[in-house]
């Protein structure tokens, strides 16, 4: 039996079953597994902690994705929610969360492009910013295959950053990208040729 994230309670916080945690990005190493208190304008990064905890390294965990669920409302608390899945764990999905919290009503922004991934073997890579969707993004010890043998030497961190924002007022901006690619532009595409998927984003 193979699963994808570690549930010893006498282990670091990082090890422990809240795996998902936030802080001021730049801030230290001090992470917030529960609750946080943002400021207006501020950038926080959220981190997902990943770790097969098989003790055997040819026990596999496969199909291993994260995914975040990001609130879209206004109000004075956001659960942010990190889930990890695995085809071959049992169960196959495990979630965690950290709220973010003030005292005036805000709302959180996805900073684009800000999603990596990091371990032993892979350093720190890019993932995509589906990471925010119900596709996820796949996560991999040697390659983003989705494939993460057990024990703590092949254990990674995904983290996100988001920002907050006390105004509610924003503006609508249009962007477009060629389908099958991740690229964005708020530029016009000439060719007109290629399939488009056209995208609406809310920023302060």
């Amino acid at each position: 039996e193979i699963y994808t994230l570690s549930l010893h309670d006498a282990l670091p916080i990082y090890y422990r079953r809240k795996f998902v945690s936030a802080r001021p990005s730049g801030d230290g190493n001090t992470w917030h597994a529960n609750k946080i208190n943002v400021e207006d304008g501020k950038t926080y990064t959220v981190r997902l902690y990943v770790h097969n905890n098989n003790p055997k390294p040819e026990n596999v965990a496969k199909g291993v994705k994260a995914t975040f669920s990001l609130p879209t409302t206004v109000a004075k608390s956001h659960t942010i929610i990190g889930y990890l899945d695995a085809t071959n764990a049992s169960p196959n999905r495990y979630w965690d969360e950290v709220i973010m919290q003030s005292n005036q009503d805000f709302y959180l922004e996805f900073v684009r492009n800000s999603a990596k991934f990091t371990n032993a073997k892979l350093g720190t890579v890019a993932l995509p910013n589906e990471v925010i969707t119900s596709s996820g993004a796949m996560l991999g010890y040697s390659a983003l295959d989705g494939k993460i043998p057990g024990c703590f030497a092949y254990d990674g961190v995904v983290t996100i950053e988001v920002k907050a924002h006390y105004s509610a007022s924003s503006k609508l901006t249009k962007t477009a990208r060629i389908k099958g690619t991740q690229n964005w532009s708020d530029k016009a595409v000439d060719n007109r040729s290629e399939e488009r998927r056209v995208g609406k984003e809310c920023r302060s």
